[in-house]
C-alpha cells in the first residue's frame, strides 16, 4: 500500500534525494518499516492481554474441542493444495462422502497465511496457536488501519486497534479460529474507502485482495458484511458524487471485485453442492435459537477479568458486551462532534436533542439500578408505580440505542458542507467519514446480531439464499464492533483535543492519554488467561496407521457427541487415513448412525454398518470409556472376534486398541492376543461382583427404575434396588441376543410380587389404574384412561398395563435424567442421594440439572467415576 500523504511529505521536508527512484524506494521502505513496527506492537499487546498464551504457542488451545478440528482444517488445507488442489474439499474425513470439507468452515485465507509454518514442519496444533494468537494482533491492526485512513489521526488509530483487538467477544470466540482472525473486515472497509479516494489500479487490487480474503478466511464474515458494505459504498458514493460518472472507477472497481468473485465462486458452488446432495442446510429454529436479545448486550464473556460475573443469570449463550469505556468513548465522540453545531442550531433541534440525552441517561440508570439491585418495584403503599427488571434492561437498551440513533440523524450536515472535508488536512483532525461510517457498521452489527427477533433480518434469511447459511446471527455483533472501534478511537481523541484546548501543555495530554489507554486495556484484560495443554503430537496408533494401507475408513469408539470426535480429527491430520465418524458443522448421515447403534449398549447392527461403510479398522480408545461402556464394549468384542467378523491387531500405549475389520481387511495379521476375557458373563453374577455393572445395561436398569416408581410413588431405594435388579439379571448373559427378551421376561414374573409389596393387588381395576396415572405424573385423558380399563376387563393382565405406561414415551422422557443420576449414585457411591455424607439432595439435584443442561452422559460417568468418594470405596475394596 502507498504511504500516508502526512508520512510522504514529512519525509520529503527533512531530506533530499538524488532521483524520483531513490525517493520512491525509501519512502516506501519506511512504510513498510513502520507498518510493521505498528504490527509488532500489537503483538506485544496481545501478549500482554492474553498472558501466558505466547508461552505456549506451542500447544495452547482453549479447550480440547474446536481447536483440533479447526488445526485439522488448516493442516489438510496446506496438504491438499500441494498434493491434489483440484480435490481441496474431498477430505480425509466422514469418508466415503465427497465434499466434506464443505460441512463447517474452510479457513482456507487463514490457512494459506501459515503455509510457510507447515513448510517449515510444525505441528498442525502449533500452528493453530500461533495463528490464534496473531489473530489477536492482525484484528488490532485492521481496525488502526482503517480508523487512521478515516481520521488521519494516529491517536485515534491506536485506541481503535486496542477496542477492536481485546473486545471481550473476542475471547469467547477462542476456541473458533475463523471468527476470532476477523483483520480483513477493517482492512477491506479500509481497502473500499482508498479506491473511492483516488481509483487506481492498484487500490482496486488491493479491494480485490481484501475482498476475497475475507471471503476465504470465514464464509460467515463474507456473508455477514454484505450489507454494512452495501451501506458504505451508498454514503461514499454521496460524498464522492464524482465517482458516479467516473468511468475508469466503475471499470477498475467492478473488474477487481468480478476477479475475487470469480476465484471465490468455486467454493461458494461446493458449499451450494453438499446442500442439495445432503440436505445439509440449518433449519429456521436453529437460527432462531441463536439470535441475540439486546439483553444479551450485557453479558460479558467470563474471561473478562473485570466484568466475568456481569450478567451471569442471563439466559443464553450469546455473551456480546462489549465493555464499558469503548461504547463511553464512542458517545463522547458524538456529543463533542454536535457541541460547536448546537450553538447555532434551531431552538427545536437543541431542545429535541436535550430530550434525547435524558432518554439516554434516564436508560443508563435503569441499567445501572438492575444491575446493582435486581429486579426492583417502585410503590406508592400498596400500588406499584414500576418495576425494573430483566425485561426492563431490554426496553433500556433500545431506547438509549434509538436515542443515540435519532441523535445522530438530527446532526447530519447538509450535503456538500461537513461530509466533503476529507481532502483537506486543516485545522480539525478527524473527518466526518469517521462518524458516518462506524455509525453504519456499528448500528448494522448491533440489529443483525438479533437476528430472527428484528424483522429485516427475518425478510433477509427468507428470502435471499446467501442468508440462510448463517447459523449464529449473533456473531454479527464482531461487525458493530468494527464501528465501535472506529467511534471509540475518534471519541479517545476528540477528548485529547478538548483537553488540549483547556490546557495547552503537550505533557498534560500525553498523561491523559496514556491513563484512558490504560483504562481500556485494563478493562478488556483477560490475563491471566486460562489455557489447557493440547495434544500436539501424534500417538503411537496415528503412528502406525499412517504405514497402515486401508481398501476402506477407520471408525473410532467411543463416538458420542463430547469431544473424542475432534481428537480423532486431528490425529487424522497425522495418520492422513480417511476417518469415518468426524465432527464438524455438520456430520455424515453414517455418523450419526454410528453414535446411534453406539450409545450406551452397541447395536448387534453395528457390525454390519462397518462392513456396509466399508470400514478397514475399528479403533476402540479404552482410557476414554467410562465404566459400564467398557464392559458392553468388551462384550461386543469378544462375540465378534469370535465369529471372526473382527480380528484383533494389537493395543497402543496401555489402550488404544486396533481392530480389521475381515470383511474388508482379509489379510490383516493379529500381532497379540485379545486383551481382556471372553467367558460368558452372567449379568446377575457380574453385578455381584461389583455394582457398577448394574449400568452395563443401562436401559433395563432404566426400566426397573420406572416400575418402581409407578408402584410405589417414590424412587427406588438403594438397598431393595440392588437385590432386585440382581435377581432379574441372573440368567441375563451380556452380548448373548436374547439378553434383552430374557430380563423382560424375568421383570414380568417379578411385578406381581411388586404389587403386593406397595398394597396394588387389592386394588379395583379403576384404582389400580389411577394409582400408576397419578405415580406417573403424566397426563392421559379420559379416552386413554377408559380404553385402559376396558383392556383389563377384556382380559390383558396388569402387569402388561403397567408396562405399556412404564415405556410410554413421555413418562420415559420425564423420568430419563433423574433415574440416570440416580443409577450413578448406587452404582459408584453404593447409596441414596440424601445419605451421609450428603445428608440431603443438593448434589442429587447439581447433577440432575447439569445432565438436564448438558445431555452428556458420559460426562455425569467420568464424573462420578473421579469423584474422591468413589475413590474411597474403591481404597477400601483393596
Amino acid at each position: 500500500m502507498p504511504a500516508s500523504p502526512a508520512a510522504t511529505s514529512n519525509y520529503i521536508d527533512q531530506h533530499s534525494f538524488n532521483s524520483p527512484a531513490s525517493l520512491l524506494g525509501r519512502i516506501r521502505r519506511i512504510y513498510a518499516a513502520r507498518e510493521a513496527g505498528i504490527f509488532v506492537v500489537f503483538c506485544v499487546l496481545t501478549a500482554l492481554m492474553t498472558w501466558p498464551w505466547i508461552l505456549h504457542l506451542r500447544d495452547a488451545v482453549a479447550d480440547k474441542g474446536d481447536p483440533y478440528m479447526i488445526a485439522w482444517t488448516l493442516w489438510w488445507d496446506f496438504h491438499q493444495t500441494f498434493h491434489h488442489p483440484l480435490h481441496l474439499f474431498d477430505a480425509n474425513v466422514f469418508y466415503p462422502y465427497r465434499y466434506t470439507l464443505a460441512f463447517s468452515e474452510n479457513d482456507f485465507g487463514i490457512a494459506i497465511l501459515f503455509f510457510p509454518l507447515f513448510a517449515l514442519g510444525l505441528r498442525p496444533l502449533t500452528v493453530h496457536a500461533i495463528a490464534t494468537f496473531l489473530g489477536f494482533a492482525f484484528s488490532g491492526y485492521g481496525a488502526f488501519r482503517l480508523t487512521r485512513t478515516l481520521t488521519g489521526d494516529n491517536k485515534a488509530a491506536w485506541f481503535a486497534g486496542i477496542i477492536f483487538a481485546f473486545i471481550p467477544y473476542r475471547f469467547h470466540l477462542l476456541s473458533h479460529l475463523h471468527y476470532l482472525f476477523a483483520g480483513w473486515i477493517p482492512l477491506l472497509c479500509e481497502a473500499l474507502i482508498l479506491f473511492f479516494r483516488q481509483p487506481t489500479w492498484k487500490r482496486a487490487s488491493w479491494m480485490g485482495a481484501a475482498f476475497l480474503m475475507n471471503a476465504l478466511s470465514c464464509v460467515s464474515w463474507f456473508v455477514m458484511t454484505l450489507v454494512p458494505l452495501a451501506l458504505t459504498v451508498a454514503f461514499l458514493l454521496f460524498i464522492h458524487r464524482e465517482r458516479i460518472r467516473d468511468r475508469e472507477f466503475w471499470i477498475r472497481g467492478t473488474i477487481a471485485i468480478a476477479i475475487a468473485l470469480i476465484l471465490f465462486a468455486p467454493f461458494l458452488f461446493v458449499y451450494y453442492r453438499v446442500s442439495v446432495l445432503y440436505g445439509l442446510r440449518w433449519e429456521w429454529w436453529e437460527f432462531a435459537a441463536n439470535s441475540a436479545l439486546p439483553i444479551h448486550w450485557l453479558k460479558s464473556d467470563p474471561r473478562n477479568k473485570l466484568w466475568h460475573n456481569l450478567g451471569a443469570s442471563i439466559p443464553g449463550g450469546h455473551m456480546l458486551f462489549p465493555g464499558l469505556l469503548a461504547p463511553s468513548l464512542a458517545m463522547a465522540a458524538l456529543w463533542l462532534r454536535d457541541r460547536d453545531y448546537l450553538k447555532s442550531a434551531p431552538d427545536l433541534i437543541r431542545r429535541l436533542t436535550i430530550a434525547l440525552d435524558v432518554i439516554v441517561i434516564l436508560s443508563i440508570a435503569v441499567l445501572a439500578i438492575v444491575y446493582y439491585h435486581g429486579p426492583l418495584d417502585f410503590r406508592f403503599r400498596s400500588l406499584r408505580i414500576i418495576r425494573f427488571d430483566d425485561r426492563s434492561v431490554s426496553h433500556a437498551l433500545i431506547f438509549m440505542i434509538g436515542a443515540v440513533f435519532v441523535r445522530f440523524m438530527l446532526m447530519l450536515p447538509a450535503p456538500g458542507t461537513r461530509w466533503r472535508r476529507h481532502g483537506k488536512r486543516g485545522a480539525e483532525p478527524m473527518t466526518e467519514h469517521a462518524y458516518a461510517i462506524g455509525f453504519i457498521w456499528m448500528v448494522w452489527g448491533f440489529v443483525a446480531s438479533l437476528g430472527a427477533n428484528f424483522f429485516l433480518n427475518r425478510w433477509l434469511h427468507d428470502y435471499v439464499l446467501l442468508f440462510q447459511s448463517i447459523r449464529f446471527p449473533s456473531r454479527a455483533a464482531m461487525i458493530c464492533y468494527v464501528g465501535l472501534a472506529v467511534l471509540g478511537g475518534v471519541g479517545a481523541a476528540r477528548i485529547t483535543l478538548a483537553i488540549r484546548r483547556l490546557a495547552p501543555l503537550r505533557h498534560v495530554q500525553a498523561v491523559i492519554l496514556t491513563l484512558i489507554g490504560l483504562a481500556v486495556l485494563f478493562e478488556l484484560r483477560a490475563a491471566p488467561l486460562y489455557i489447557e495443554k493440547g495434544e500436539v503430537e501424534p500417538s503411537a496408533l496415528a503412528r502406525r496407521l499412517k504405514n497402515t494401507p486401508m481398501m476402506g475408513g477407520l471408525v473410532e469408539l467411543p463416538s458420542d457427541p463430547g469431544l473424542h470426535r475432534h481428537l480423532y480429527m486431528l490425529r487424522a491430520a497425522d495418520h492422513e487415513r480417511p476417518l469415518v465418524n468426524a465432527t464438524s458443522s455438520f456430520i455424515s448421515p453414517l455418523t450419526d448412525k454410528i453414535n446411534k447403534t453406539t450409545s450406551g449398549n452397541i447395536d448387534h447392527q453395528f457390525i454390519d454398518l462397518l462392513e456396509q461403510i466399508p470400514a478397514s479398522y475399528l479403533v476402540v480408545h479404552n482410557d476414554r470409556l467410562v465404566f459400564e461402556e467398557r464392559t458392553n464394549y468388551e462384550n461386543f468384542l469378544a462375540r465378534q472376534t469370535a465369529a471372526g467378523r473382527l480380528r484383533f491387531v494389537n493395543r497402543f500405549e496401555g489402550h488404544d486398541d486396533l481392530y480389521a475389520v475381515v470383511k474388508n481387511e482379509p489379510q490383516a495379521q493379529s500381532e497379540a492376543p485379545l486383551p481382556f476375557e471372553t467367558s460368558i458373563r452372567d449379568w446377575g453374577a457380574e453385578i455381584r461382583e461389583d455394582p457398577l455393572n448394574l449400568l452395563a445395561r443401562r436401559a433395563e436398569s432404566q426400566t426397573l427404575y420406572r416400575v418402581v416408581l409407578l408402584t410405589s410413588g417414590a424412587m427406588p431405594d438403594y438397598s431393595d434396588f440392588l437385590p432386585q435388579i440382581e435377581s432379574l439379571a441372573t440368567g441375563v448373559i451380556l452380548g448373548s441376543d436374547e439378553e434383552a427378551e430374557e430380563f423382560a421376561h424375568n421383570l414380568k414374573q417379578f411385578l406381581p410380587q411388586l404389587a403386593r409389596r406397595y398394597s396394588l393387588a387389592e386394588l379395583d381395576n379403576r384404582r389400580y389404574l389411577e394409582r400408576l396415572i397419578y405415580n406417573s405424573n403424566v397426563s392421559f385423558d379420559d379416552q386413554a384412561q377408559h380404553d385402559l380399563i376396558e383392556s383389563l376387563s377384556h382380559g390383558k393382565s396388569r402387569a402388561d398395563v403397567l408396562m405399556s405406561i412404564a415405556s410410554d414415551p413421555r413418562f420415559v422422557a420425564r423420568e430419563e435424567a433423574r433415574s440416570l443420576v440416580l443409577l450413578h449414585y448406587f452404582a459408584y457411591l453404593r447409596r441414596n442421594p440424601g445419605d451421609p455424607p450428603d445428608h440431603d439432595l443438593r448434589g442429587f439435584n447439581f447433577w440432575l440439572r447439569d445432565l438436564e443442561q448438558s445431555q452428556d452422559v458420559a460426562g455425569i460417568g467420568a464424573a462420578f467415576q473421579n469423584s474422591i468418594e468413589y475413590h474411597a470405596i474403591k481404597e477400601r475394596q483393596q
